[in-house]
């Protein structure tokens, strides 16, 4: 028969009996633990010691309020918290939330129950977020170092990405044109306007510039104009569109066709 990893918690509380009483129950669920009465010592133990989660108390002699959240997610972005809050205010435990924190529970009114199903949420929660901010990693690394240039726009047609091979092919770095609106200018003499092309597909509607590769003319920092093969696609996150684009100098090809 599988048994299941023993979890080690790392209790963070300067309340005694918050302690013994958090203690128990690890104790009870079969969980190890260790314990920290502030946030100096915690930080010191999560350093060298693999915890599966720390329990975090709010109120610390040298951390208060969402700062200890704000610390410890900030020193170990993998380790998953799980808030303990003397308040029953939504507007505390949210902001904990906002802050880093997986899941939280109230002082006071902890159950055995309770604190197995939130440890096991908090854990299996953080493991998702960190498979996804790996993949997350590995793409922008693909895309960063992509031969291809590549940028990205939002709805408001703001670029939000632009690598660096975006930067060699149009001339602009990539600190020059995140947060500007660039494309009817580096794509600017063509028979379609691309900004309205883009706007259609934000809005649902068709547009000739996907579906397939299509060629441009792109138009180099310096007034240069060349052909370009664009690929462009949506990708939808939330409710929310990004439109994003590969392209591709085909000087070389388009010479290379008219002298065959």
């Amino acid at each position: 028969m599988k048994h299941s990893p023993k979890r080690n918690i790392l209790i963070v509380e300067d309340s005694f009996v918050q302690v013994q009483v958090l203690s128990m129950i690890l104790e009870e669920i079969g969980m190890t633990f260790e314990v920290a009465h502030d946030m100096a010592t915690a930080l010191e133990l999560i350093g060298p010691i693999n915890f599966d989660a720390v329990m975090l108390g709010l109120t610390l002699p040298d951390r208060k309020g969402s700062e200890t959240v704000v610390r410890v997610a900030q020193f170990q972005p993998t380790l998953p918290i799980v808030v303990m809050t003397a308040s029953e205010g939504e507007e505390v435990s949210f902001q904990a939330l906002q802050d880093g924190a997986e899941d939280y529970l109230l002082k006071g009114d902890v159950e055995q129950a309770d604190v197995e199903r939130s440890l096991r949420y908090a854990i299996e929660r953080k493991k998702q977020s960190n498979r996804v901010y790996e993949s997350q990693q590995s793409l922008r690394s693909t895309i960063e170092n992509s031969y291809n240039a590549f940028l990205s726009v939002n709805e408001d047609l703001t670029i939000v990405e632009w690598n660096t091979s975006a930067e060699e092919l149009f001339g602009y770095t990539s600190t020059e044109v995140i947060g500007k609106r660039l494309c009817d200018q580096i794509f600017a003499a063509n028979d379609v306007v691309v900004s309205e092309e883009l706007l259609s597909c934000i809005r649902g509607e068709e547009s000739r510039l996907f579906g397939s590769r299509c060629e441009l003319v792109a138009v180099h920092r310096s007034g240069k104009k060349f052909p370009a093969e664009v690929a462009f696609f949506a990708v939808k996150q939330g409710d929310k569109k990004t439109i994003c684009s590969f392209v591709t100098d085909i000087t070389d090809r388009k010479e290379f066709e008219q002298h065959a």
